[in-house]
């Protein structure tokens, strides 16, 4: 079972917003307390990487006082890794909690259904 850490929320008829709330996270949400839509909206906002950690931080938390075994962490639509500073973030959140993380860095997907083609993917 992963947590599958989100930081946008792209759905109009059903949004979501932080596990901290609002008022913990201001830099990542819009004027309704909401994550913003897409990727390119997130990335647009001048984010608090602090706030990035703790609210993932705090998925992850909410996800283990649930009573769940989790073992890895993965992540909506790229937002959480889309930045160089991003990943940093998300490999200190599966290593602070001894999590695998399920998808490769670097990965291009055309669509949600699709798998990740050879050369779509940088050697380490």
């Amino acid at each position: 079972m992963g947590v599958h850490l989100a930081l946008n929320s792209e759905w109009k008829g059903y949004r979501w917003g932080p596990v901290l709330g609002k008022e913990a996270v201001p830099t990542l949400v819009d004027s309704v307390g909401y994550f913003t839509p897409s990727t390119e909206q997130f990335l647009a906002r001048k984010y608090d990487l602090g706030e990035v950690e703790r609210e993932l931080s705090a998925q992850v938390e909410r996800a283990l006082k649930s009573g769940l075994k989790i073992s890895y962490v993965d992540y909506h639509m790229g937002t959480a890794v889309a930045t160089p500073q991003l990943p940093a973030v998300v490999e200190r959140i599966a290593q602070k909690y001894g999590l695998g993380i399920l998808r490769y860095f670097g990965e291009a997907y055309h669509t949600m259904f699709d798998t990740p083609t050879t050369g779509s993917l940088t050697p380490p």
